[in-house]
């Protein structure tokens, strides 16, 4: 409740599982779900109480919400890729909840794929886009069908040396929509993060100042859509502030943390508090396998030599 400074556990849902999202839509704010190992979980008081709606032998990597209530998972159970969708005539009782498989629509015409589905982004139009390595699909009819998006870079823009070859399209995964214009997505992936300003039609690369690195799910200021946290693998993470249009960071994990020697950071969570920008990075150490959660004031104390000089410096 403090931008991170303190934690309490809640109650009701298991502490041993691994829980890979959590969605809370600002029109439901109550009702929250946690997709992990096993299924799906929900809570309609806030947190309090918790009840497991979806049972899987393996994993849900993604919980999304469209503006009508819908909500949409997605991951792997067993061998298989999971897509799904909740509906319900009643979201404050989750015995109402109607679960429908999409499956077979996501893949029909897509030419398949094994991979997790690990991407799942609704829009703010009730559109929901899903990716694995091998796809990255639209429906707009609330997963009646899908539709593949266009693999095709903005002319002229840089491409990673891992993809030197143009069509050699890492499809971008762990999407968002931009905070204000619609049609302006990120994404994530094997060859950096990605931007998108025609709505999926052609993408480009943000690279300078992070490099070709696996980047995971990008994150917005709550007011500001300029300002973005991007998780990646072995550099830790990075803050941007112009949007990706220059490419460039104001800030990079990496450098800063010498004792730990590769740090991966999966989720990044902004807050703005009385003018004051904070980004915590959720990860973990790679060498020693010790779980980290990373926030900007350290990095800036380091950076200046941890003499207290945090006022004087450039704001995040």
């Amino acid at each position: 409740m403090d931008s991170g400074s303190t934690w309490t556990s809640v109650s009701g849902i298991a502490s041993s599982n691994v829980y890979a999202s959590l969605c809370i839509h600002p029109s439901y704010p109550d009702q929250i779900f946690a997709g992990g190992d096993g299924g799906v979980w929900a809570s309609v008081d806030h947190g309090n109480t918790w009840t497991r709606v979806v049972s899987f032998s393996s994993i849900v990597l993604r919980v999304v919400r469209t503006p009508d209530g819908t909500v949409y998972f997605s991951g792997q159970n067993g061998s298989q890729q999971v897509i799904e969708k909740i509906t319900s005539t009643n979201w404050a009782d989750p015995t109402t909840y109607v679960i429908s498989n999409l499956y077979s629509a996501y893949m029909n015409g897509s030419g398949g794929g094994s991979d997790a589905l690990t991407c799942l982004m609704a829009l703010r139009n009730g559109w929901v886009v899903g990716a694995d390595y091998g796809n990255c699909r639209l429906t707009t009819n609330a997963g009646g069908s899908f539709i593949s998006l266009p693999n095709v870079y903005v002319p002229g823009s840089i491409v990673p040396q891992w993809a030197a070859n143009p069509t050699n399209f890492y499809r971008p995964s762990g999407l968002v929509q931009d905070v204000f214009a619609s049609n302006t997505w990120y994404g994530a992936g094997g060859f950096g993060p990605m931007r998108t300003d025609d709505g999926g039609q052609t993408w480009q690369f943000i690279l300078t100042g992070i490099g070709e690195v696996v980047t995971t799910t990008v994150a917005f200021h709550p007011t500001d859509s300029n300002r973005l946290g991007i998780p990646a693998s072995d550099v830790g993470g990075a803050v941007v502030t112009d949007g990706g249009f220059s490419g460039n960071t104001v800030s990079m994990l990496k450098p800063f943390f010498p004792s730990d020697g590769l740090e991966a950071t999966h989720r990044v969570l902004i807050s703005s508090n009385n003018g004051v920008n904070r980004y915590i990075f959720v990860g973990a150490e790679e060498y020693y396998d010790n779980g980290r959660v990373y926030h900007h004031q350290r990095w800036r104390q380091l950076v200046h030599g941890n003499d207290g000089r945090i006022a004087n410096q450039p704001a995040l």
